[in-house]
This record gives C-alpha cells, structure tokens and sequence, in this order.
C-alpha cells in the first residue's frame, strides 16, 4: 500500500469531504433510518478530512518556499478574497431581513465571533487560519527535530484542553479536538513525500481500525442526549483513527480501481477545488430557501430535490466563476 496515494488523490479526498459536510448540513430528516442517521450526525467528519488534507497540502506548501511571508500571502490569497466576498452576501441578506448591528457585522466579518462569543457562524475559516498563522513555526522545529516537534505540540495541546476545563469553557473543542488530524496530516505529507510503502498486512490493520473507530462514534450517536458524560464533541477525537485510516483506504481503493481518469474521480476532484466557496454559501442558501418555501406553504417531501438541487447549482456556479477567472487572467 502506497501511502503518496494520499497526495495523488488529495482533491478527490476534498470532494468526498464536501459531500460529507453537504449531508451534515442539509435540512433531511432521516432519523428513522439508522444506517443514514449515523451518516447525518457524523458528517460533519468531513471538517475533519479537509484539516488532515490541509495538512498534507501544508507540508508540500512548505517545501517549496520556508519564507513565512510568501507562505502567508498564499494562504491569504486562496481564502480571504471568497471569504469576504461571500461573508459580506450573507451580512447583507441578514442586515435586510433581521435588521443591522453594527458590532455582530464586525464580529462575523473577522471571523472574531467564534473566538470571542462561540458563535459557530463560519467557525472552520477563523479556526483553520490560526492553525496556519502556527504552522510555519511547527515546520521549522518539524525540519529540526520530528519528535521533538510533535512532543512540544503534544504539551500545548493538552495544555489549551485543560485550561478550557479550567474555566468552563469548551467552545473551542471543536477546533482543539480537530488539531492532531491537521498537524498528523503534516506528518502524512512527509510519508507522501518520501513515497513510503506499507506491506499487505498493513491494509488489513488499517480497515480493522477503521471499522473499529466507528464503535465509539454510534454509542456517542446514542447517548451523548441522555448520558452526561458522554459529550456531542467527544466524536471529534474518535474522528481522528476515522479519517487518517478511512482516507488511506479511500485512496487505496481508488488506484485500485483505475479511477484516477475516472468520472466519479474527476468529479470529486472538481468538488473539492471549489470546496471554500460551496462551504461558505451552501448552508446559508440552503436554510433560506428551505425557510421561504416553508413560509410559502410548500411540502417538506420536496426537501430532499432541494438539497440535492442545492449542491448541483452551487458546483455550476462555481464552476463559471472559476471559468471566468481563467478568461480574465488571459486578457491580462
């Protein structure tokens, strides 16, 4: 087993990603289906791939510049021009119709929302680029010492985790329990890197792992309303041997197919170049037009063709702004 699989098929690995998340967010109801129930409230998953993709991506980023400046102006470049852009939509639509506040459009602007209030509102774009504004100096004690690096980060880890104990403050475990698959996802970029190889057997461990990390996620699926101790978030740890081993497999089966030229390939690797903009618009388009067409008296049966219609449109438009974009780069 070929563990570069991983960066072959990385934006293929961000369409499926999206896909998960598209399920999270969308308006069905299916909790009488139990196979689809899990997928629903283990969808959000997908957030969790996009890091350990992410951090494949970080590790190739940085081997082709070590200056912290260009590292952060391309970084800023492919996410804060859609970011705004797309933010500044939907704070307008809510301006309109909830009416304007001056300090929540600020707030939600910058991103400083979650970090300030707890607000989930676009938590993943605020959260993800403090993890890169830390991840050039984790690469410099990366290229040092491996150990040494994943050690000194281990200690902050548990140390930002005890102080949220500390003052009853756990909003931020859905980013701090989400840490260790961006930064083992550096580690998966070196693996990728060296072309590191794996005998059979290790195909076999890694689906029993895989398999077994999904235990612990449907009893946290099943308890964690009626059982105290068992968290909603906890699942974000479990997702952890989830994503590393199910992206492996993934990949494995992907070369294994002869998928690579493939239409459901292509596909999903289309998907996941567009993944930012579908991500920032898709939810909020979404819960709109399901709350309008609500409003207006329409069935809830037609839920399903609108999710469905939902995600085609948004890749279509994507897909036209990214057109648009290459016929301006011409003209310049």
């Amino acid at each position: 087993m070929e563990i570069n699989l991983l960066s072959k098929y990385r934006a293929a690995l961000m369409g499926v990603a999206m896909l998960f998340i598209a399920v999270f967010h969308s308006t069905l109801t299916i909790d009488n289906i139990i196979g689809l129930r899990f997928i629903k409230f283990a969808g959000d998953i997908g957030v969790d791939i996009f890091f350990f993709v992410s951090g494949i991506g970080m590790f190739y980023s940085f081997l082709k510049t070590t200056d912290i400046k260009s590292f952060y102006r391309k970084r800023i470049i492919r996410i804060l021009p859609a970011w705004v852009v797309l933010n500044l939509v939907v704070q307008l639509y809510d301006a309109i119709f909830n009416g304007f506040n001056p300090g929540w459009f600020v707030l939600n602007m910058t991103g400083l929302s979650f970090w300030l209030t707890g607000s989930l509102y676009y938590w993943y774009v605020p959260a993800i680029l403090v993890l890169y504004l830390v991840t050039p100096f984790f690469m410099k004690m990366f290229e040092k010492n491996i150990k040494k690096a994943y050690a000194f980060l281990a200690i902050a880890w548990i140390v930002c985790i005890g102080l949220c104990f500390v003052v009853h403050n756990a909003h931020f475990f859905i980013i701090l329990f989400r840490v260790p698959v961006y930064f083992t996802g550096i580690y998966a970029g070196k693996l990728c890197y060296d072309k590191t190889k794996v005998d059979g057997k290790w195909t076999v461990i890694t689906a029993l792992l895989f398999f077994i990390s999904l235990v612990p996620e449907i009893i946290i699926m099943k308890y964690n309303e009626t059982v105290s101790f068992i968290r909603y978030d906890f699942k974000y740890l479990c997702f952890f041997v989830t994503v590393v081993t199910g992206t492996i497999l993934l990949a494995h089966i992907f070369a294994k197919c002869n998928m690579e030229k493939g239409v459901v390939v292509r596909c999903l690797s289309y998907i996941g170049g567009c993944t930012l903009e579908i991500y920032l618009l898709h939810e909020f388009v979404l819960a709109r037009c399901t709350y309008w067409l609500s409003v207006a008296g329409v069935n809830t049966a037609s839920a399903l063709i609108l999710n469905v219609i939902n995600i085609v449109v948004f890749v279509a438009v994507v897909f036209m702004a990214h057109g648009l974009e290459k016929v301006f780069a011409k003209v310049k």
